[in-house]
Order: C-alpha cells, then sequence, then structure tokens
C-alpha cells in the first residue's frame, strides 16, 4: 500500500489508495477521483500509522484533493 515515488504515477481507485512522497521536504498525498470523507479517512490513518503530526486537505478540483502532513520528510 505505500510506495515512494516522485510524484504519483498510478491513479487511484476506491479503497486502493497509493501513498506517494512528492518532494524531499514535505509528506504529501494525492487523491483523484475520491470522496472528501474517503480523502478524511485515508489522511487520518496515515497521519496516526505514520505519526505525522497533522495535516491540511486542500481541493484541487471536484474529488481531487491534495493532503499536506505537518512533518518533513526523513
Amino acid at each position: 500500500m505505500e510506495q515512494g515515488v516522485f510524484g504519483l504515477t498510478k491513479k487511484l481507485s476506491q479503497g486502493k489508495p497509493v501513498l506517494g512522497f512528492t518532494d524531499t521536504e514535505t509528506v504529501k498525498l494525492d487523491f483523484d477521483e475520491l470522496e472528501f470523507r474517503n480523502v478524511k479517512y485515508w489522511a487520518e490513518r496515515a497521519m496516526n500509522w505514520f505519526k505525522l503530526g497533522g495535516y491540511i486537505i486542500l481541493k484541487s478540483s471536484k474529488n481531487c484533493y491534495h493532503v499536506v502532513f505537518n512533518r518533513s520528510v526523513s
């Protein structure tokens, strides 16, 4: 379920998110074609599992979101 890449190359399908690091400084997730409640669920789960310490969800377009966590990449 976890994949470290520069940019996300796979499209998300319902219930099968791809975790990716899009740069070398900030932990981010990119969700396309997913409802907000599912984005929030996966953001909470990733935050708790990886101890990321908070996040913000940004809407880029309809059902497309970016989650930026309050932790730098180690």
